[in-house]
């Protein structure tokens, strides 16, 4: 079959030229102990290497693709840039890996030809190499520009697809082309698709040599391939301005979209917050960032985020947020899902343009800072390189941060013992459980000397030892750096927060201490006692004493020496509660000593979302019962 293909490609191309061959006769003919070979065999090659070489160049191609819009469309990139890479180094270290491997497979395929005794890669082998190597590596930010136009796992197949149906019509206008109007064609489609050229200058050079004609010496040997070259070469300075310019206006772009669908809708969004009923906390923040921004080390004001449903209609994703966060603390993001807390993060580390609105950092807008001044613990961990091992990974990012060596692995030693990750550091990242992924994920940001670190669940997947390490971890450098907290782990953000703002329907609902938000919007009251013994008798006193002073008191956990209750908190004030059981400490009914607290955060944050639910929803039925009205009004009103 294949020789049968050759024969009629063959025909084909000697018909069109003109040329009359008898091609039973060529095929006997051999040329012993000679670099050049039969006419038939080398226009054979010819064929193969003008017609094959590409499309297997164009799959590699995809493949390389891939790897290039997986770090483009996931965080990949956008962390590495948030840790200090420039886009231009990206691409730029993009090319030298990628042009490396394509320079493998160039001179594979010279040394096939070679070997299989093609005339111009023996005679002219030096030159022939460039050409075939220059030929492979060019068309690379062609491919790089296709990351901005596709996405996910069909991407590399797209672009693989339509590349080799633009490379058939090239291939055949190449091959039949009789006029200039047909080669303006040929010319026009290779300066889209660069892969063509590929064929035009093998073909033209490979047909002087099976033809026994005398190649010009030196770079007029390049003169029949001369408009190709150019298109080749063209392509090494177009692409890359193409890319850059589609960069930027990407950027520009999405901030533009941004603003005008926040001016489109403004006055919704402040009807809705309006509606939330904010807590005078979250309005005192709000009066703060705008009177004293000098308090803060990060200063979020009035910043909103609308994004458009598959309706087109407006959603609030953030909702004019104002919040300020102190130098050297730590600071708790708590809200449900949807709330509005990962698109505020990614606001702050510029990955989503804001709607409107202003975040400074240390006193600098990060729209106009170059630089990031954040480095963060993203929620996923696809930033790491699963070939590498955790400690790779860390001494990778350690270049970013401009480590040297030594501060390097000093430093990943101390995070190592911190949280007990040396049996696991020199796994592959591809070996290792989930737990111990999120565990390098979480050091990364302590290799950094910036002063901000913001943390997005960084324990999710965590086992309870390992989150305590890691607990460990964040309060060894309490003072002397800011957190941002973004948990769902309530009594995490209890155990380590300053202060803690709870985001409702994008929203901030309130500010707070942990200890306040517990007391305001607790539900009950929580006793611990502590029995003088453990007899029989002192237990039933003491509870006969609680049950006919404090009668709303339910027995949560009862042990021999011990007792807890829980108390509703608007069944009795905490004054009168303490009272209560300092008069039964002092007349020795039995207990030894008693604390008396709120209940946990958890219990408060329940009760906020309880709250805003019922909030919207009643805004939901007031809506839903007036359109009712209207439509009544209307049927009414028709005779």
């Amino acid at each position: 079959m294949i020789k049968f293909l050759n024969r009629a490609l063959l025909e084909l191309i000697y018909d069109e030229i003109g040329e009359k061959i008898d091609i039973n006769a060529s095929i006997a003919i051999k040329e012993e102990n000679s670099y050049v070979p039969s006419k038939y065999s080398d226009v054979n090659l010819n064929i193969q290497l003008s017609f094959i070489v590409p499309i297997a160049l164009i799959i590699i191609s995809s493949k390389l693709l891939y790897h290039t819009i997986q770090d483009i469309k996931t965080p990949a990139r956008s962390y590495m840039i948030s840790c200090g890479l420039s886009k231009f180094t990206y691409w730029l270290g993009t090319f030298i890996v990628d042009c490396s491997i394509l320079t493998i497979f160039s001179t594979f395929v010279f040394i096939i030809y070679f070997l299989a005794g093609a005339a111009g890669f023996r005679a002219y082998y030096i030159r022939i190499f460039f050409l075939n190597w220059f030929c492979s590596v060019s068309p690379l930010f062609y491919t790089y520009f296709w990351s901005f136009l596709v996405k996910g796992h069909s991407g590399s197949v797209i672009f693989a697809a339509v590349t080799i149906t633009l490379f058939y019509p090239l291939m055949l206008t190449w091959m039949t082309s009789h006029n200039n109007r047909q080669f303006y064609f040929y010319y026009i489609i290779s300066m889209i698709c660069p892969f063509g050229n590929y064929m035009s200058v093998f073909y033209t050079i490979s047909f002087l040599i099976s033809s026994h004609l005398d190649c010009p010496p030196g770079l007029k040997f390049f003169e029949k391939s001369e408009v190709s070259l150019h298109f080749l070469i063209g392509s090494l300075f177009v692409y890359p301005i193409i890319i850059l310019i589609t960069e930027y206006l990407i950027k520009v772009i999405n901030q533009i979209r941004s603003k005008s669908a926040f001016y489109s809708y403004s006055f919704d969004l402040e009807t809705f917050k309006n509606s939330q009923q904010i807590t005078d906390e979250a309005k005192q923040m709000e009066q703060q960032v705008k009177d004293n921004p000098s308090e803060f080390a990060i200063r979020i004001s009035n910043v909103s985020k609308i994004y458009k449903d598959t309706k087109g209609q407006p959603i609030g994703a953030v909702n004019q947020v104002s919040l300020g966060i102190k130098d050297k603390s730590i600071f708790g993001f708590l809200g449900s899902n949807g709330a509005g807390k990962t698109t505020l993060m990614k606001m702050i580390l510029k990955e989503t343009p804001i709607s409107s609105g202003t975040i400074e950092i240390n006193g600098q807008n990060i729209m106009t800072s170059k630089r990031s001044q954040v480095v963060i613990c993203p929620q996923f961990d696809d930033h790491l390189t699963e070939q590498l091992t955790g400690r790779q990974n860390m001494k990778f990012f350690c270049y970013l941060f401009n480590k040297t060596g030594r501060e390097s692995h000093e430093l990943i030693s101390r995070l190592i013992d911190i949280m007990d990750y040396s049996d696991q550091v020199d796994k592959r990242v591809q070996d290792m459980s989930g737990g111990n992924r999120r565990k390098c994920s979480s050091m990364i940001p302590f290799l950094s000397d910036c002063n901000t670190i913001l943390l997005d669940e960084p324990t999710s997947s965590m086992d309870p030892i390992a989150r305590h390490h890691m607990h460990d971890l964040i309060n060894s450098y309490k003072g002397q750096k800011t957190f941002m907290l973004c948990t769902h782990l309530l009594d995490e953000a209890e155990t380590l927060c300053d202060n803690i703002s709870i985001m409702v329907n994008g929203c901030i609902f309130t500010v707070g201490t942990p200890q306040y938000l517990s007391h305001k919007f607790g539900t009950e009251w929580k006793i611990d006692l502590m029995l003088v013994g453990d007899t029989n008798l002192c237990r039933e006193t003491v509870k006969g004493y609680i049950n006919q002073n404090i009668p709303n008191a339910v027995l949560s956990l009862e042990r021999k020496a011990s007792m807890i209750y829980s108390v509703p908190s608007d069944s009795i004030s905490i004054t009168n509660l303490f009272r209560i059981l300092q008069k039964g400490k002092d007349t020795n009914i039995g207990i030894k000593f008693f604390t008396c607290s709120s209940s946990t955060l958890e219990k408060a944050f329940m009760e906020i979302i309880m709250r805003s639910e019922q909030i919207v929803q009643a805004a939901n039925d007031q809506v839903d019962n007036q359109a009712t009205a209207d439509l009544g009004v209307e049927l009414a009103s028709q005779p």
